[in-house]
């Protein structure tokens, strides 16, 4: 959103653009990753970017990259994040033209899922890689700009029995720090349940602050159904 009344989504295609609580519908290149400040908005096409200027949308390529996120410190001073092939990749505007790298460094970190930017120099991405059952693996966030970058994890609680890997999946970054939010399956009495994660630098030091559990859980886990349809699905059992 721009300001009150003023929000725009997307989706397949499509722009939903709501006007002090109408939304009306229109086709639009847009596929996603829309980022909205009060001057304007940025958003991801398969090719490159929109943007929102004056009420209108103007479409710009980015090359070299297929762009997944965007991350503004200061709008509209923003970085696109994508992937080429198998690699992540940033893209800046600067003196009017987008210079595109990849960030090779990274290793199995091969595209973008979210991003957030507190300056230039200080960002946190989210990987989009997905498995085979399209569930996000990548357990860690990177965590700086550029060339230079910090893997951060994401750990579970001692002492539990995990289905999988701790995966975070969204971070946000503001001022000098960032922060990621995850989350991890815990196996108990032949359920699933789903737990959060906070992931933040405390002291210097990395470190994975659990979220506070519902206060019962006499009510079936949320994953309790998928955790049957898995089984069905791939050991052949009901």
């Amino acid at each position: 959103c721009t300001g009150p009344g003023a929000c725009f989504a997307v989706g397949d295609g499509v722009l939903l653009t709501d006007h002090k609580g109408m939304w009306s519908t229109s086709s639009s290149a847009l596929a996603g990753g829309l980022n909205c400040r009060p001057q304007g908005c940025i958003g991801a096409t398969a090719t490159g970017i929109g943007i929102l200027k004056s009420g209108a949308w103007q479409y710009q390529s980015v090359p070299g990259t297929q762009v997944q996120a965007f991350a503004c410190s200061n709008w509209p001073a923003c970085t696109a994040f994508g992937s080429n092939v198998n690699s992540a990749t940033e893209s800046t505007y600067v003196h009017g033209q987008w210079t595109t790298q990849m960030l090779s460094v990274l290793g199995e970190f091969h595209s973008v899922g979210a991003a957030s930017c507190s300056t230039a120099t200080r960002c946190a991405l989210v990987s989009g890689d997905t498995d085979y059952m399209d569930a996000v693996f990548t357990g860690f966030m990177l965590v700086g700009s550029g060339i230079s970058w910090q893997a951060v994890s994401a750990v579970a609680p001692p002492n539990i029995k995990l289905f999988g890997q701790p995966s975070i999946d969204s971070a946000a970054c503001s001022g000098s720090g960032c922060v990621g939010v995850a989350d991890y399956m815990q196996s108990a009495n032949n359920n699933l349940w789903n737990r959060g994660l906070i992931v933040e630098r405390l002291g210097g030091i990395w470190k994975s602050i659990s979220a506070p559990a519902p206060s019962s859980q006499s009510s079936p886990p949320v994953e309790e159904l998928g955790f049957q349809m898995f089984n069905y699905a791939y050991q052949g059992q009901p």
